[in-house]
């Protein structure tokens, strides 16, 4: 009935209802992190940003293997991402794994928080957590993986690379890499 604040009481009564399968406590509780997602995204106030966090910590937490756990996990990078927590950000999205995608759209994601970051380390803002060589490495990395994936994307799953604009994701990822390589031709001019 798309009653999503209802359905959050009504599911967590499940879970918490002792002797239930352990079929139902698993799919509700991805229901849960469900119904909190939908809130979310009419709403980001604080009690829904409450909501989506802890559910889908924890979903995560109770089943990371779980084959939807990838929804979380990019879901959980996307709020890091957004409140320039980048690493954390990176993080979440690395363990989004099993669908192609949404790897796709984590693999985008990467690399816009891996180029803040580099903003940041051009601004000489203090605080970020790795090492500029590092996280030229990781960005350096992250491109790579981001053409790998979105080319197998295409060609293995049509339908679904259509549920991804991969065109403006690559035009945004060529110029990063341009920018990318300009700095290492930047750095060896000074050699």
């Amino acid at each position: 009935t798309r009653n999503y604040r209802d359905s959050l009481s009504e599911l967590s009564k499940v879970i918490n209802t002792s002797g239930m399968p352990g079929n139902f406590i698993v799919d509700s509780v991805y229901l849960r992190f469900k119904a909190a997602e939908e809130l979310y995204a009419k709403d980001q106030g604080p009690d829904n940003t409450k909501a989506l966090l802890e559910n889908a910590k924890e979903f995560v937490r109770r089943y990371p293997n779980h084959k939807s756990a990838f929804e979380a996990y990019f879901r959980l990078g996307e709020y890091n991402q957004g409140q320039g927590n980048y690493l954390a950000a990176v993080n979440d999205y690395n363990k989004v794994t099993g669908d192609p995608v949404f790897r796709a759209r984590a693999d985008f994601a990467t690399l816009q928080s891996y180029f803040a970051l580099l903003d940041r380390i051009e601004e000489k803002k203090d605080g970020i957590g790795i090492t500029e060589k590092e996280l030229r490495q990781r960005a350096g990395s992250s491109l790579q993986e981001f053409w790998k994936n979105t080319d197998a994307l295409e060609k293995e799953n049509p339908a679904g690379a259509k549920q991804v604009p991969l065109q403006e994701y690559r035009g945004k990822v060529s110029v990063m890499n341009a920018a990318f390589l300009s700095k290492d031709v930047d750095a060896h001019a000074k050699e």
